[in-house]
């Protein structure tokens, strides 16, 4: 079987429809819809967006994997970093600041509570090329776990 790597994403509060490009190593964690600005996270059980909100799940769940993340990378993270009462451009700056210092596969955990690290962390990883394993929310506060 064929893997689809577009699928329409379709925001559940205004319903606008967007087709886009699906990446076939790591989740989506985060999609803001352009008509109504609200932010698409996972559902509960669901390993991305895409998964949650799209026509076609995402690659690795095409390919039956169990997520989208590889199993066999030890992911416990070797540092934390709390940055919670801090707001932009302080949580970017500490997080790329302490990626300098980690060797490539370890994991970081970055902890925050200002909503745009749910915008600004994301696009660092992608920068950097590192990856981001898992964003969730609890109580107000992020906890952003990524591998460089």
């Amino acid at each position: 079987m064929a893997v689809i790597n577009r699928s329409d994403l379709t925001c559940p509060e205004c319903g606008h429809s967007v087709t886009l490009e699906m990446p076939n190593d790591q989740c989506i964690f985060f999609h803001e819809c352009t008509e109504c600005k609200k932010i698409l996270r996972p559902k509960e059980g669901d390993c991305c967006v895409f998964c949650s909100y799209g026509d076609v799940v995402c690659p690795p769940i095409q390919a039956g994997n169990d997520c989208c993340s590889p199993t066999s990378v030890d992911e416990t993270p070797v540092r934390r970093l709390d940055l919670l009462g801090f707001f932009c451009p302080i949580p970017v700056h500490e997080t790329r600041k302490a990626m300098v210092e980690m060797e490539i596969g370890q994991v970081i955990e970055v902890i925050g509570d200002d909503p745009e690290t749910l915008h600004d962390l994301p696009a660092l990883c992608e920068r950097i090329e590192a990856k981001l394993l898992s964003v969730t929310e609890e109580a107000g506060e992020y906890t952003f776990r990524i591998r460089k």
